[in-house]
């Protein structure tokens, strides 16, 4: 049987894993008829979020871990080149506009809008937090496991 590794954290975890799942939905809703692909990938992005929580929050192994943070990872990664690409939310649409520094809101509701910025960065913020919770319980697991036994 796999051993539980840092049952506290995996419990922090799934909680953040439901809450970047909860604020891609109304990213998903505004950007679905946007771009097809986009909202399959948005869609698996929440549909694999969701499906490593329980796991999270009941038992999590070194193997969840690592899969938690391998797609938390991803999704950064996803997110840096939404924030690069020409046609980011981030960029007005347009090559060359800047990126916004502060969470200003926007007197309308659309690609730019300041609650969507918001909820950009809150994802991207959660997702780097468990990719950096993720690596510290498996390097630390991975370190206990590698220490000689008291008991030969």
């Amino acid at each position: 049987m796999t051993p539980t590794v840092a049952p506290r954290a995996g419990r922090v975890a799934a909680v953040g894993v439901v809450a970047c799942a909860a604020l891609h939905v109304p990213l998903l809703l505004m950007h679905g008829g946007d771009s097809v692909a986009l909202a399959i990938l948005m869609g698996i992005a929440v549909a694999g979020c969701l499906s490593c929580a329980p796991h999270l929050a009941r038992r999590p192994t070194i193997r969840t871990w690592a899969v938690c943070g391998l797609l938390s990872g991803a999704m950064v990664a996803v997110h840096l080149a939404l924030l690069m690409s020409s046609a980011s939310p981030m960029r007005g649409g347009h090559p060359g506009h800047a990126i916004p520094t502060t969470l200003a809101p926007v007197s309308h509701v659309g690609h730019d809008s300041g609650w969507a910025v918001a909820l950009f960065w809150a994802a991207t913020t959660i997702a780097v937090a468990q990719v950096l919770t993720a690596a510290t319980v498996v390097r630390r697991a991975g370190r206990i496991r590698l220490q000689p036994s008291a008991i030969s």
